[in-house]
């Protein structure tokens, strides 16, 4: 088993981003995609996926706590045989080779170094994303 670190993904210009709600917890199960927590900016809110599959380690944050991109979320133990995890998460020891695609909105994982500059932008998740207060969706 290898212990992966998954951080928040780039916010784009969002300020202010407030952690709403922790939806795992250390020993979950989880699978790529599923939601890990939900963040909330002053124009919306949104859930940040799991980009790889495995078990929760350890959490990093707390419900309230104010993140940035790059903030760690939690460690999550993959399996030996997985394949490098898609963006958002780090391996901690030895850098990966070369890097290869997962989807064409999440490439792969770099050494942590180097992450933060290839992490896509969270626009996309924003554009999807629903008002709070009126439930209306982000344009």
């Amino acid at each position: 088993m290898n212990l992966v670190e998954v951080r928040v993904p780039d916010l784009g210009d969002a300020k202010g981003v407030t952690v709403l709600e922790v939806l795992v917890n250390v020993g979950s199960q989880i699978r790529v995609e599923d939601p890990l927590i939900t963040l909330e900016s002053e124009k919306a809110s949104m859930d940040v996926p799991s980009p790889v599959s495995g078990t929760v380690a350890s959490i990093a944050i707390k419900k309230g706590q104010e993140i940035s991109a790059g903030t760690l979320i939690a460690t999550v133990r993959v399996p030996q045989e997985s394949a490098a995890p898609s963006a958002g998460a780090s391996m901690p020891a030895a850098p990966a080779a070369a890097p290869t695609a997962t989807s064409a909105a999440m490439p792969a994982v770099t050494p942590a170094a180097t992450q933060a500059a290839q992490t896509p932008s969270a626009c996309a998740a924003l554009a999807a994303a629903v008002c709070l207060r009126c439930g209306s969706r982000a344009r």
